[in-house]
């Protein structure tokens, strides 16, 4: 597919001189095009949508002065810069012990009546329900605890509370809201499906979470843009509270799937930028940020981006192997009593766009008390990971992952245990 066309897919105008501009943009999509063949096609269109969507298109009608991608990924600094350097926000991993996951099989999720593809998000709805979003094909689904299909929500297309790629799901306040990454709105429905309302965006988000009338957004990164952002679904407009501030690297790391961290739990908001395990907490009651830790693991570590974000990207090579081979943080989950930040480490080799050795790449977390008291690590190898995806809801982690024939999905509840051996 050229540039031309990506740009019509998207609905632009080449004939327009802003929108010409933003062209430049896609062919830095383009060449991750590059991946769809062999094994790394859905790679590749996960990378090709979260690149293009996480461009702002307010920047597209900026002064010529500026390159898209400068105004895209500019000079920005990491969250909290001021508490890096204090002693007292550190947590250090020194003498911590060990802890041993297990995953508990609760039901396989039935194929009926609606075949279940690829899993992009789900949510707990309450003790015998949850539900999950699909990409391909794109449909939102609503199961009980036995694997049963009860409900479908919403459907595929382009018109009101429709959805072409339905990447994240949520639960909250008896309702559930879809965020569709294809046409960058968020769409309001009960759990039985009938349609509330919907809010449309003029940027991408990486992820969200809903408390009373706010929707707090994890951006995917842009010019000056915090990490968390604040949307009064009342009046349909941003507020001017937002937290931390999208690093380069924050923002490259959040073009791969399933990676980057925010959680509601006791009207209490947690965040972490993607590129450093780094907990934020914010008071909902007053909107202040409470408190910030971070985490010196030596096995974390982070390869800054040197110099322009131009230059870094025209290597065609290096980039990709630079958001699939960092370390990275691929989520939050609070419960009832712990907090969980789940992170993906270790060294990945690769021949160029493909991968040559993953067996030294893993799942690591690190377990808080509510009082952000490290209580223990655990460690995961990311080829046994059946590709999972979490949820957190009153004192349980829920995952969802393949079934051992790697034909189905499983719901499974994470069973954390501790060691008595220490990191």
């Amino acid at each position: 597919m050229s540039v031309i066309q990506y740009g019509l897919l998207l609905g632009l105008d080449p004939s327009a001189p802003t929108q010409k501009q933003s062209l430049a943009v896609l062919r830095v999509g383009h060449m991750y095009a590059q991946l769809v063949s062999g094994n790394n096609s859905n790679i590749a269109i996960d990378i090709v949508m979260n690149y293009i969507n996480s461009f702002n298109k307010k920047h597209w009608s900026m002064r010529t002065t500026f390159s898209p991608l400068c105004l895209f990924l500019g000079a920005s600094i990491l969250i909290s810069c001021s508490n890096h350097n204090n002693e007292q926000n550190a947590i250090k991993l020194d003498d911590t012990p060990t802890s041993r996951v297990d995953y508990l099989d609760i039901s396989e999720l039935k194929n009926s009546p609606k075949v279940i593809g690829k899993i992009s998000s789900f949510d707990v709805i309450n003790d015998n329900s949850f539900v999950i979003s699909t990409i391909s094909p794109p449909q939102v689904i609503v199961f009980d605890k036995t694997g049963t299909q009860i409900e479908e929500i919403g459907s595929h297309g382009k018109g009101p509370y429709e959805f072409m790629r339905p990447s994240i799901v949520k639960h909250s306040q008896n309702n559930i809201y879809v965020w569709c990454q294809g046409m960058l709105k968020l769409i309001v429905f009960t759990t039985d499906g009938k349609p509330i309302n919907q809010y449309e965006f003029d940027s991408a988000i990486k992820d969200f979470e809903i408390h009373d009338n706010w929707a707090f957004l994890y951006t995917s990164g842009g010019l000056n843009e915090s990490i968390v952002t604040v949307f009064d679904l009342t009046n349909g407009k941003y507020i001017e509270h937002a937290w931390g501030q999208a690093s380069k690297e924050h923002q490259m790391l959040n073009m791969k799937e399933f990676t980057g961290g925010i959680a509601l739990k006791d009207s209490f908001l947690f965040f972490s930028p993607t590129n450093f395990p780094e907990v934020s907490i914010v008071d909902l009651a007053s909107f202040n940020l409470v408190s910030n830790k971070k985490i010196l693991d030596p096995q974390f570590t982070m390869e800054e981006i040197p110099g322009d974000i131009n230059d870094f990207l025209r290597d065609q090579d290096k980039s990709v192997q630079y958001i699939f081979g960092s370390n990275v943080v691929t989520g939050i989950y609070v419960t009832d009593s712990i907090i969980v930040i789940r992170t993906e480490i270790g060294n990945l080799e690769m021949e160029g766009l493909y991968f040559k050795d993953a067996s030294k790449r893993k799942y690591k977390s690190y377990v808080f008390d509510r009082n952000m008291q490290l209580i223990s690590t655990y460690s995961e190898p990311a080829l046994d990971s059946k590709h999972r995806i979490y949820s957190a809801h009153n004192s349980e982690i829920y995952a969802i992952g393949l079934s051992e024939d790697l034909e189905g999905y499983k719901l499974q509840k994470v069973n954390i245990t501790n060691n008595t051996t220490t990191h």
